[in-house]
């Protein structure tokens, strides 16, 4: 990235290329061609954008490149300095267009390749569920990702749906089971007990004597059951 700095003097009071000049211009299709960060001074608003100062040139950005969303108002860009990248540029028109908004998004891409490799699988984390659908909840975490737990994940009872559940806006510890490029898995029942399973009363096996409500004591001997049978 380069600074107007770089480009100025204040000794002489001259930028080091003149800024309509055949070395300004290739400097600038450089630029352009490697997809370089530049720095230009915001000097003026329209309605359509920024003219920004570039290194001594009238550069424009339009209004819809200098955030990830179109911004309502400009006045706060007044007099900043900003990062961009030079988007269109015509030598023969002599027009260069500038866009923040691809520095924006390289930008908050990084940042959340950071999270995501700070991320444990495993760990617990808190988050707040911000949409419910068939399928399962979105949850985002403490650090600003959002996770799916899907709706398998809800409780260790069969649920249709994970509203059954949880409500947008709760607040739930969950695990990390898994992160697979910038996809997130989460679930809520790996940080609950699971329920004992429930024992029918029948459910047990017959040694030894048994009692017939009807019949009174038997055995289940092998003499007994073939005492009165003829061989």
């Amino acid at each position: 990235m380069e600074s107007m700095n770089e480009y100025y003097s204040e000794d002489t009071n001259t930028f080091k290329y003149e800024p309509n000049g055949t070395e300004f211009w290739d400097r600038m299709i450089e630029a352009y061609e490697n997809g370089e960060t530049l720095v230009g001074h915001v000097t003026g608003l329209t309605n359509q954008g920024l003219t920004v100062d570039l290194y001594g040139f009238k550069a424009f950005m339009p209004r819809n490149l200098v955030e990830q969303r179109v911004p309502e108002s400009l006045e706060r860009y007044l007099d900043r300095e900003l990062q961009c990248r030079i988007s269109n540029i015509s030598v023969q028109k002599e027009s260069i267009v500038l866009n923040r908004r691809v520095v924006l998004n390289e930008e908050r891409k990084q940042r959340k390749r950071e999270l995501l490799n700070a991320l444990k699988i495993g760990g617990r984390y808190e988050g707040k569920v911000v949409n419910l659908t068939p399928y399962g909840a979105f949850i985002e975490l403490e650090n600003g990702l959002t996770g799916l737990c899907h709706v398998s994940q809800i409780s260790h009872t069969r649920i249709k749906h994970p509203d059954v559940k949880l409500q947008v806006g709760q607040v739930v510890p969950v695990r990390v089971i898994n992160v697979e490029r910038d996809r997130i898995s989460l679930s809520i029942k790996a940080l609950e007990k699971a329920p004992e399973p429930t024992r029918r009363n029948n459910d047990h096996v017959a040694t030894g004597n048994f009692k017939n409500p009807a019949a009174g004591e038997a055995t289940t001997s092998l003499a007994d059951l073939l005492k009165n049978v003829d061989l």
